[in-house]
């Protein structure tokens, strides 16, 4: 058993988690040498011991607020982390926070178009090359936030990174380039050609054509992400019609 930031590797060989008093009363009675350990925050060795190492984050949370003297009382076994969750959703606090080995990633989640259907978290605590891994799979569009725990926060960077997941499959790639598709359709009696240059930011897996003329917008065909060429002969000479061109990436 080891510390959060793992720097400490506990000698005992028995560690107990009780349930309530009575049991703590009765690993009282039989133990010689015995030490109560938190949730491992400490960076020292003083929870440390070869005799019995008992844990108390089962016991009950209870937590008394005393507005007019404005102090707290907590209950053995109480963690920081509830404590302080406690107290915000009451709209109080201590006077100072200590770091909690977790970080919290907040985003605005947004409404994806249809083609993207969930997101990937990655993380690295040296942000090199090479150092990403994901830590949250398949985020559905709804959520907007992700606790990272077990964190040695005390004196290191923490990177992070998401890509969305596209309708092929894939991960999205970052880039810094963005160049709006130029589209140019050359009318004829019976038939129109799109002309459209490559999207020059991700690689398309494909592109679709959509085409309004006597109702709403419509998909009517997809082509290969290599195209940069089509022709529609579906449409009537004599509707008016609007045309645009979209991507899978």
């Amino acid at each position: 058993m080891q510390n959060w930031a793992k720097n400490i590797t506990f000698s005992s060989q028995n560690f107990v988690e009780i349930e309530n008093i009575i049991q703590l009363q009765k690993i009282i009675e039989s133990s010689n040498k015995l030490k109560v350990v938190g949730t491992g925050h400490s960076f020292s060795e003083i929870a440390d011991t070869t005799g019995t190492l008992v844990s108390l984050k089962n016991l009950d949370s209870e937590i008394e607020i005393d507005e007019i003297s404005q102090t707290v009382k907590v209950a053995a076994g109480t963690s920081y982390a509830n404590l302080a969750k406690y107290l915000e959703k009451n709209g109080w606090a201590v006077s100072n926070l200590a770091s909690l080995g977790e970080i919290t990633i907040q985003w605005n989640a947004t409404e994806y178009d249809s083609f993207v259907v969930s997101s990937r978290l990655y993380y690295s605590p040296t942000g090199a090359p090479g150092s990403w891994s994901l830590i949250y799979n398949n985020i559905p569009k709804t959520v907007s936030s992700f606790v990272h725990k077990n964190l040695n926060t005390r004196n290191k960077d923490h990177y992070y990174f998401m890509t969305n997941v596209d309708s092929c499959g894939k991960n999205t790639d970052s880039t810094g380039i963005h160049k709006t598709i130029d589209l140019s359709v050359t009318p004829r009696k019976v038939r129109n050609r799109l002309n459209f240059t490559p999207y020059a930011g991700f690689t398309p897996c494909s592109y679709f054509i959509l085409r309004q003329d006597t109702g709403s917008m419509r998909v009517i065909d997809t082509i290969a992400g290599t195209d940069t060429a089509y022709i529609d002969f579906q449409v009537l000479a004599t509707v008016g019609f609007i045309t645009e061109l979209g991507l899978r990436l």
